[in-house]
């Protein structure tokens, strides 16, 4: 409930917050880009993107875990990454100073940066973020200056801590109800699958997991089947102090369904029934998730 008043009162905050024509300021070397997902950089004097280098293929994410804090990472195919953080953003344009406590940054490992990140556009319906970047500084370790120079990215998918996200419940065994805290679903471009994943924090000190994978997110019914049978797949298992640890996935033994409800692919929203058994790694046992509901769970291309 705090997410979805928070995404009232920041649509409120953020003027025409969808979207915000192109910055003026990015240097000639990198062209101006409109398509979502885009982004670039110069490293060191060398130009950077997403489209024609090591960076090809890459991920580019946004995670908002607190309504006014963006966290972006920017990965290449070599698993090098540029890490942004910008926080208290609740006015547009909102540019914030890396070398203070409102901003952060860095390339591969942690160091010294100073700098700007500057977030130029935030759409809490779509779940995007826009913005542009330059930092240097010095890594842990090395003697040589880091310059990252006329960054920029492009309606980046904020794929967890998603603003007016959906919500997952289902019940363990019969009996504890799961919740889901942190909540995502992804696909990638050109399929038609998706996976689901979700966790809660027990008070109990351990954390919760579920991951339900699809084949096909059209409306219609879909069995449940081992992770290699190319059907429907649930997970869900146990990390940190569980008092009984539990391990479960789809097997030879396992069964179960998920019924997808409601699809909107221009929100790319979904609702969906499910319910799966497969037996305990840990104690031998058959496990049972009962009763699960997806509702109005928005889906990201990654």
């Amino acid at each position: 409930m705090k997410r979805i008043l928070y995404a009232l009162v920041l649509t409120a905050l953020i003027p025409g917050c969808s979207k915000n024509s192109n910055p003026s300021d990015w240097n000639s070397l990198i062209p101006l880009s409109s398509t979502p997902g885009d982004f670039g950089f110069i490293l060191n004097g060398k130009s950077y993107q997403r489209t024609n280098s090591i960076w090809a293929g890459a991920k580019a994410i946004a995670d908002s875990w607190s309504p006014t804090t963006i966290s972006i990472q920017l990965s290449d195919s070599n698993f090098e990454q540029i890490s942004l953080t910008i926080r208290g953003v609740t006015t547009l344009p909102s540019t914030r100073s890396i070398s203070s406590d409102s901003a952060e940054a860095s390339y591969g490992v942690s160091g010294i940066y100073s700098g700007t990140i500057t977030i130029t556009s935030l759409d809490p319906i779509n779940n995007t973020v826009s913005g542009l970047f330059n930092f240097k500084g010095v890594q842990l370790g090395q003697t040589d200056t880091l310059r990252v120079t006329n960054g920029y990215f492009v309606d980046l998918p904020i794929y967890l801590g998603s603003y007016n996200q959906g919500y997952l419940t289902t019940t363990l065994n019969g009996a504890t109800q799961f919740n889901a805290g942190s909540l995502t679903a992804i696909t990638s471009k050109g399929t038609n699958g998706l996976a689901i994943e979700t966790s809660y924090d027990d008070p109990r000190l351990f954390e919760q997991h579920l991951i339900i994978s699809i084949p096909n997110r059209n409306l219609g019914t879909y069995s449940f089947g081992p992770e290699s049978s190319g059907e429907a797949y649930g997970e869900y298992y146990t990390t940190g102090s569980a008092p009984q640890p539990v391990e479960m996935t789809i097997d030879a033994q396992g069964s179960g369904q998920i019924t997808i409800t409601q699809v909107d692919p221009v929100t790319r929203r979904f609702s969906a029934t499910f319910h799966f058994s497969g037996i305990d790694q840990f104690s031998g046992q058959l496990f049972q998730i009962t009763d699960g509901v997806i509702n109005n769970v928005q889906w990201f291309v990654l």
